[in-house]
Parts: structure tokens; sequence; C-alpha cells
């Protein structure tokens, strides 16, 4: 069987370390060629994969119009993917995209546009769909474990999200908010655990109250600084949350060609994006969803509680376990759950087999563009509720008219 070709766009963490990695496990699979700007990164990116022979290229323009690349996986910062996506897909590529699709709405539709256009596919990279906890959550929902779903709350306490204070994360207009940053995998699973309903209002609450220059945890002595990087910090060990990079493609010559560290002060960085909030999601079938987000807990794990007509269901990606109690009576079942090896939990891995399948088999998607966008335009719109101070309608970013043009009548691209 012949290899499926890949080139990567962004040689960063998500890109080499978790699916470049991936894809060298496999037989089927192999990485021709890797794009970023920064020519040091991408040197010590080929070292990362084992220094496995590759092309390098600083213009992803050039990989993407490399004949012998199958499938163009994007895992550039946010705000370049709707560029780089429809340049692969004007060159002929099939492309992985990782979440989230694009910052806005309006970049999602160019890329629905020009999908339709080349006749070539866009896979999301949505690795909570693949998550094991999550894909038994979706099952059950799916069979009536509790009757018609009525309510969703789900809770992200993510203690690594504080590294987003340290990167490009923390920038509003590089990655759209981290409603649509962190929170895309989230709002897409409420929308695969109701698909008989689309998102109508949006309502959000969010701010900086953690990661502020007051917010230092340890005390100041009369003339010591901190910052501006870890690395660098005269006063870093007395820093709990110092950020310890030891990733080598942020280390070394890179940083000089471009200016980026990995980790800058995440208390004296500039910053306009939150670290915490909340969103609220109506749909157009009754279905209610609350997500929040929680950047300087010391937990790691996903909550979910789901109530139906006929019971309720709380989940929990941390412990492996569901619980769903029947209405009515007092008897409760409890599934404990299993996970592959692999990244996020064995999700990586099965995302990459599952994308291989469908590229050989010509099948649409798992996570599909018109998911992508979905989960898109309520991250858009719990940024804007949460920055102007109202609620905010699905409409104003995607109206059902377009809907139906871009995707028919519920068809996935």
């Amino acid at each position: 069987m012949d290899k499926i070709r890949f080139g990567i766009i962004g040689a960063g963490l998500r890109g080499i370390l978790a699916l470049g990695k991936t894809l060298l496990e496999r037989p089927d699979c192999e990485i021709l060629a890797l794009a970023d700007p920064n020519i040091e990164r991408l040197k010590m990116a080929q070292g990362q994969l084992g220094g496995i022979p590759l092309r390098l290229h600083v213009d992803m323009r050039d990989l993407v119009a490399e004949r012998d690349i199958d499938i163009v996986m994007v895992t550039s910062p946010d705000h370049l993917h709707g560029d780089h996506i429809v340049a692969a897909l004007k060159a002929g590529k099939h492309v992985f995209a990782d979440k989230p699709l694009a910052i806005n709405t309006a970049q999602c539709k160019e890329i629905v546009r020009v999908s339709r256009e080349t006749d070539r596919i866009v896979d999301m990279g949505f690795n909570l769909r693949y998550d094991a906890v999550c894909r038994k959550m979706k099952e059950l929902v799916a069979g009536g474990a509790i009757g018609r779903l009525m309510l969703v709350e789900n809770n992200d306490y993510y203690a690594g999200g504080r590294t987003y204070m340290c990167r490009w994360n923390r920038f509003y207009e590089k990655s759209g908010g981290l409603f649509c940053h962190k929170g895309s995998h989230d709002l897409d699973l409420i929308n695969w655990l109701n698909p008989d309903g689309l998102p109508v209002t949006v309502s959000a609450l969010a701010g900086v109250n953690v990661f502020t220059p007051e917010g230092l945890p340890f005390p100041l002595e009369p003339g010591e600084e901190a910052g501006p990087h870890c690395e660098t910090c005269r006063v870093a060990y007395k820093c709990k949350d110092r950020h310890n990079n030891t990733v080598d493609m942020f280390h070394g010559k890179a940083p000089d060609c471009d200016g980026y560290h990995l980790d800058t002060c995440m208390y004296l960085s500039e910053k306009n994006t939150h670290d915490n909030g909340i969103a609220i999601v109506e749909y157009d079938n009754g279905m209610r969803a609350s997500h929040s987000e929680c950047f300087f807990t010391p937990l790691n794990e996903r909550r979910f509680s789901l109530v139906g007509d006929r019971g309720h269901l709380d989940a929990n990606t941390s412990t492996n376990c569901i619980t769903v109690y029947p209405r009515w009576t007092k008897d409760r079942t409890e599934y404990r759950l299993s996970r592959p090896e692999g990244g996020h939990g064995g999700a990586d891995p099965t995302m990459i087999e599952t994308l291989i399948r469908n590229f050989r088999t010509r099948t649409i998607p798992f996570a599909t563009l018109r998911d992508g966008t979905l989960s898109v335009a309520v991250a858009e719109a719990a940024e804007r509720s949460r920055r102007e101070g109202r609620t905010v309608k699905i409409d104003e970013l995607l109206t059902r008219a377009e809907l139906k043009d871009l995707f028919g009548q519920g068809k996935a691209l």
C-alpha cells in the first residue's frame, strides 16, 4: 500500500511534538516537508522528528506547491489558518486543519467556498471527539439513555492554560480569543451532542482576574525586577508558575530569529484574552448549554453534566468515569473507561487513524467544515458578547440561508 505523504505548516508544539510524531509511528504515512517562517525552528523541528530527510520551507506557499504531497497539515497559529488552508486548497491539496478552523466566521465561510470550488476536503482536528469519555457520552445520548437532551453544563479546568499567557495565544488578534482557541473543542462537542439543534443566541462573561502584574504570586524585594522571560528572570526561583521551557524548538537561535519566546512572564505580559470565562448558548430546539473555562485552576479535567427529559449523565475526562441516573428511579449505571495509548489520552492516534481511513476511502470527514464553522461562530459570538456586554445572535455571523447555501440541507461538505 502506498504511503500517504504529508506536509506540515507550523513547526510548533502541536504540529511537531504531537501530530508529527504520531505520523512517524505509522508505517503507512510519511512526512515530506515542513514550513515555518523561522528557519532555526525548522531545523530543530527536523531534529525532533528524528532527523529524517525533510524539505524545509520558510514560505508555506513553496510547501503547498510541492506535487508529491497528498495532505497538508495546518498547525500554524490560529490567525494564519484561513490563509494557509485556502492556499493549500487552491494548490489542489486536501487539508487536515487543527482546531479552530479560523479565528472568525467570515474566514470559515471563505474556506468553505474555496473547498467547494477546488473539490478538496478539509478534515477538522477536533481531537475531543475522539476522546474515550466523550465518544461514550455521545453514544449514550444518541442511544436515548437520558431521553431528549435539554441542558448541558461543561467545565474546562486547565492548569496548563496558564502558559497561554506566555505565548501568542494571549493575543485576541492571533487566537480569536480563548473561547475560540480553547473553547472551540468544547463548543464543537456540545454542537455534536445536539445534532438536531442549531445555536441561536450566545451570552458570555470573561476577564483577566489572576494573570495581572498585581497577581504576581510572590513579593518583590526592593531593587528586584521580574521577567521578561522565565529563562532570564532573576527571581524565577520564587515563582511557582514559572514556565520551564524544555522544548528545543524554542531555545537557542530560534528566539533570536523572530523574537518569539515561549516563556514570557504570564503575569507581566501584555494580553487581551481572558483567564476565566463562561458562555451560555441557546439552541433552536430548546436545548441550552453553558461552557466555562478556567486557566488558573490546579486541575486538568473536563466535567460534563447532561440532563435529558428521561435522565441525567455526569462525565469526567480525568477520572474516565460516566454515571447515568435514570429519571423516576434510584438506579444508576456507572462506566469506567480505559484509554488507548498516545497523545491527548489516546485521542490523537485515533484521530489520525480516522483521517487516513477517510482519505483512502474518500469518506466524508468525521469532523467537517460545517462543524468547524459552527464552532467558530459560537466562539466568535461569545467573544463579541463578553467584549460588547450584550447577547449576540448567531444570525449576525452566520444566517440560516448561508448555512443552507454553504452546506445544503444538513449535508456535510
